[in-house]
């Protein structure tokens, strides 16, 4: 673990593992994602323990991942993103560094779109994705994400900061 890496704190427990019934549950609010893409979410992530999880970031395109959060409801989301936040700082160290990029830009456009649209659903668990945005922007190099084409981690990360502070 690097010096100024996230502690482990932020894996969720086994109990907080999401029930069907957090499958079902849509706050009023939100607009439901398409049902091909809602099941499509569920099949890949509900019922799975947090290593089974982490093992389906690793086994299939990290992008479509990353994609299946944004159909998932509040609990899922948050359950399943933790997972995703763990994927993302285990890249960093990667030796096939193919997915690293995206694993890590994915990080910062899930909580800068939530940030926007959706604040309730992030909410409790930002103070772990903070640590982790930092952490990725502090370490782009890891993982070979040209600024070019990802954007400058530091400032994404800036604005992520900002937008949560202006809550």
């Amino acid at each position: 673990m690097m010096r100024d890496e996230p502690a482990a704190g932020s894996e969720p427990v086994e109990r907080d593992r999401p029930t069907e019934s957090d499958w079902r549950e849509w706050p009023a609010h939100m607009e439901r994602p398409l049902d091909l893409d809602e099941a499509g979410a569920r099949r890949r992530f509900a019922g799975k323990s947090f290593d089974e999880a982490l093992e389906v970031f690793r086994k299939f395109p990290v992008l479509g991942c990353a994609e299946d959060l944004g159909y998932m409801p509040p609990v899922p989301f948050r359950y399943y993103m933790l997972v995703f936040v763990q994927h993302v700082l285990s890249a960093a160290h990667a030796a096939d560094k193919l997915e690293s990029p995206d694993a890590a830009s994915g990080l910062l456009d899930i909580v800068e779109r939530k940030l926007a649209g959706d604040r309730d659903t992030i909410a409790p668990i930002m103070n772990d994705l903070l640590a982790a945005v930092r952490f990725v922007a502090a370490h782009q190099e890891l993982y070979d994400a040209n600024p070019g084409i990802y954007g400058d981690f530091t400032e994404r990360a800036a604005r992520i900061a900002s937008r949560w502070n202006d809550s």
